[in-house]
């Protein structure tokens, strides 16, 4: 969480919105409604089975979360949190600095679908920036 992650609870208004951070001091910048201090790698045991319809990964893969075993345990916690039909989406860096190994190379992987982002008519989008940014979309069959 932080400054840029604000502006959230305007976009997920009238939903329930939660967070989740390991850094206590982030807590502010997190969901008014419900934020949780923990790691991405423990949503599983945090959260319920099936509680999301969404998660939104981004900003993890590569600015902490780098080790290719605790990649896989936390999408593997997400396919635990989301219910089925329920969406991933991820984002990251695609740059060498910022880039531990080809996210898509992640096991755990398998258990998702891309899905097509209707609005935009693509399961990817490379953003043409200086770090790179990619999103991936994924559901939970």
């Amino acid at each position: 969480m932080g400054w840029y992650t604000e502006a959230y609870e305007a976009l997920f208004a009238g939903r329930r919105y939660v967070t989740l951070d390991m850094d206590p001091r982030v807590a502010r910048h997190g969901s008014r409604q419900h934020h949780v201090v923990g790691s991405a790698v423990e949503a599983g045991q945090l959260f319920g089975p099936g509680a999301f319809d969404l998660v939104v990964f981004n900003g993890v893969f590569g600015w902490g979360l780098d080790e290719r075993a605790d990649v896989n345990a936390a999408l593997e916690s997400f396919h635990h949190v989301l219910r089925p039909g329920g969406e991933l989406v991820v984002g990251w860096n695609d740059v060498a600095l910022r880039r531990p190994y080809e996210f898509s190379s992640s096991e755990a992987l398998r258990h998702f679908e891309p899905v097509t982002l209707p609005p935009l008519g693509v399961a990817q989008l490379q953003l043409e920036t200086d770090n790179r940014h990619r999103f991936e979309f994924y559901r939970r069959p």
